[in-house]
């Protein structure tokens, strides 16, 4: 697995997710605590459908995506990719982001 890359994570930056047997890249939705299981979350925003959700968990939406792009891993487990940041009305959009 290759190690994440330097750096601060922030809500909008494109990432990768090199842990899961390819490279699959993906937008940085949410980040924070949830309440599926502890400790900090960074919630995905698939660019393809190989997702588990639609940044909804048992109910609770954290974050809007397609059905199937939606996917939450620990932040160590995602490098960012480039410094590309989704436009602030693509930010204001999405009702539910947290940090």
């Amino acid at each position: 697995m290759a190690s994440p890359s330097p750096g601060v994570l922030e809500l909008g930056l494109r990432v990768d997710i090199p842990a899961r047997g390819r490279i699959n890249c993906a937008t940085l939705m949410f980040l924070g605590e949830t309440d599926f299981a502890p400790g900090q979350w960074a919630g995905l925003a698939l660019d393809g459908a190989t997702g588990k959700n639609d940044g909804t968990v048992d109910g609770r939406q954290y974050f809007a995506c397609k059905p199937k792009h939606g996917l939450f891993l620990r932040p160590h487990q995602v490098r960012i990719t480039r410094a590309r940041h989704l436009s602030p009305a693509l930010r204001r959009n999405s009702p539910v982001l947290r940090v």
